[in-house]
C-alpha cells in the first residue's frame, strides 16, 4: 500500500483539508504516479491472464489524474489546494484498486497450486456470518439498505477458516450491494441437515440470466450488459468464493431471474 507524506510536515497524507503549498503537493502527485508506474510495470503479466482491460482503465485514470496537473499550465489548477488534493485522492482510489486486484489474482493463483495451506478449526458459521456483516453494515447503511437475518440452522460449528470463511460471505454480500438498484435489501438464511450447514444469501437485485449463471464463478468474469458495466469490480470475488468453498469440501451455486434477484446457497459439511 503506498504511504504518502507531506514534504514539509512528514506526516501521512490523510484525506482532509490540508494547509500545503502547490510546490511540495505536486512533489507528492509526482511520487504517487512514479510509484504507480512502478508497480504497473511490474504486473502486466498478470494483467494478461484476463483481467488487462480493467487494470488499463485505472492505470490511464490514475495516469491522467496526475497529468492534469503535473502537466497543467493553468494556474488556477496549479494553485488550488482543493483541486490538487482532489486529484491526490483518485490516483489513492485507483491505486487501491490496482492493490486490491493484484492481491486477489496472487491469492486465488496461490489456491489453485495449493501454495496456501488452508488451517481449520471448529468453528461456528453463526458467528462468522455476524462478524462479516458487521463489515459491511455502514455500506448496507450508507445505501439506505436492510438485512435481515433468518437463523435456522440447529447447529452451527464446521472444521474451517475463519479468515477466509469471513471473506466468502462479504464477498457474497458485496456482491448482493453492487448489483442492487437503489436500496439494497437482503437477506441471510441458515439451516442445518445431518451432515452439512447451509446459509443462503438472497437479494433483490438486478438478477442475472441463466447464461449468466454458468459463468458467474469464473476469475474475471463480469457481465458487459446495460448499465452492469458501471459497477466497480474485476470478476474475481465469485472466483475466490468458489475456490475456498470447495477447499473445505463444500458447493456453492447461484440461482437468479432477471430483474427479480438473486440467491447464493453455500453448503458445508459439518464435524
Amino acid at each position: 500500500m503506498l504511504s504518502t507524506t507531506s514534504f514539509e510536515t512528514g506526516q501521512p497524507l490523510g484525506l482532509g483539508p490540508l494547509a500545503l503549498k502547490p510546490l511540495p503537493l505536486l512533489k507528492v502527485l509526482w511520487r504517487i504516479t512514479i510509484s504507480f508506474v512502478g508497480s504497473w510495470a511490474e504486473i502486466q503479466q498478470l494483467a494478461l491472464i484476463g483481467s488487462s482491460s480493467s487494470l488499463h482503465s485505472e492505470a490511464c485514470n490514475a495516469l491522467g489524474a496526475s497529468d492534469g496537473v503535473i502537466h497543467s499550465k493553468n494556474p488556477k489548477i496549479i494553485h488550488n489546494n482543493d483541486k490538487v488534493l482532489r486529484y491526490v485522492q483518485m490516483i489513492r482510489d485507483e491505486n487501491k484498486r490496482m492493490h486490491s486486484q493484484v492481491e486477489n489474482v496472487l491469492r486465488i493463483s496461490r489456491l489453485e497450486k495449493n501454495e496456501i495451506e488452508i488451517s481449520k478449526e471448529t468453528v461456528d458459521l453463526h458467528d462468522i456470518i455476524e462478524d462479516a456483516i458487521s463489515r459491511i453494515g455502514l455500506l448496507i447503511a450508507d445505501n439506505q439498505g436492510r438485512l435481515d437475518l433468518h437463523f435456522e440452522a440447529i447447529t452451527a460449528e464446521i472444521p474451517g477458516n475463519q479468515f477466509h470463511l469471513t471473506n466468502v460471505i462479504v464477498n457474497i454480500l458485496e456482491n448482493a450491494l453492487k448489483y442492487s438498484e437503489g436500496a439494497p435489501k437482503i437477506d441471510v438464511y441458515t439451516e442445518s441437515t445431518n451432515k452439512f450447514f447451509v446459509f443462503k444469501i438472497k437479494d433483490e437485485g438486478i438478477g442475472m440470466s441463466k447464461a449468466v449463471q454458468k459463468l458467474v464463478f469464473n476469475k474475471f468474469y463480469r457481465e458487459q450488459k446495460g448499465n452492469i458495466h458501471d459497477v466497480k469490480g474485476h470478476g474475481l470475488g465469485l472466483a475466490y468464493v468458489k475456490e475456498i468453498v470447495e477447499k473445505h469440501h463444500g458447493t456453492v451455486f447461484v440461482e437468479s431471474e432477471k430483474g427479480v434477484g438473486s440467491l447464493f446457497t453455500v453448503k458445508l459439511p459439518l464435524i
